[in-house]
């Protein structure tokens, strides 16, 4: 069993609310990400939550090197939301309802895609 810090995940609800976003993904896969030009603050992101993955993502049009916290998927997400939930502001929350809410509307709608491919995303992971 996993076990959490309060502390920590205080920390990275405070960091999210600042930095992160939960958005859908192709309008139906639900997804949280942060982005930052130092992925050591991204790891202990990661480290608190204990889901997801680091990933490098390329160059800024400035040059500066972008990284970026990425977790995917309807239970993935709902359970980092949940660790960080009683330190979300309301803005939070109600973003992370929205889009869990027309997630699991889609689902029931229309069925998922079947396969996958392998993406340059998948292949620049760090942490």
């Amino acid at each position: 069993m996993k076990k959490y810090s309060e502390t920590e995940l205080a920390w990275a609800a405070g960091f999210y609310d600042g930095e992160g976003c939960t958005f859908l993904r192709h309008k139906r896969y639900p997804a949280i990400s942060i982005g930052q030009n130092d992925p050591e603050v991204l790891i202990k992101f990661h480290n608190a939550v204990k889901l997801g993955s680091v990933h490098y993502a390329g160059e800024s049009k400035t040059g500066y090197e972008i990284y970026t916290y990425r977790v995917n998927g309807y239970e993935q997400v709902q359970q980092v939301l949940c660790l960080m939930w009683k330190y979300l502001s309301g803005m939070k929350r109600a973003q992370a309802e929205r889009v869990l809410q027309v997630a699991q509307y889609s689902f029931q709608v229309k069925p998922a895609r079947k396969g996958g491919k392998k993406t340059p995303w998948s292949e620049n992971r760090i942490h």
